[in-house]
């Protein structure tokens, strides 16, 4: 779980999902039970972007940024939350 931190405050967080593992590009992946598993719901967020192997929502409310992403293929699906490419 790799952190970014600017001074005090953490404005970069990634997670793997092993569980997910393996994914491929090409698969669809369903975001509801991904973005469950950390106890985030989708009524919380907006979608922006969806590819299959690539999903960016905002929080609005939280000033976040939620990106569900495959890497590679064969990579666990990976969850990153970030403040500093909020509206980017």
């Amino acid at each position: 779980m790799p952190l970014e931190a600017e001074g005090n405050f953490i404005s970069y967080v990634e997670v793997d999902l092993k569980a997910a593992a393996p994914h491929s590009q090409n698969q669809e992946f369903d975001l509801e039970p991904i973005l469950g598993a950390l106890r985030i719901g989708l009524t919380e967020l907006d979608l922006e972007r969806k590819k299959t192997h690539y999903h960016a929502c905002y929080d609005h409310r939280r000033k976040l940024k939620v990106g569900v992403f495959c890497f590679y293929d064969g990579a666990p699906l990976t969850v990153a939350f970030s403040s500093k490419y909020y509206g980017v």
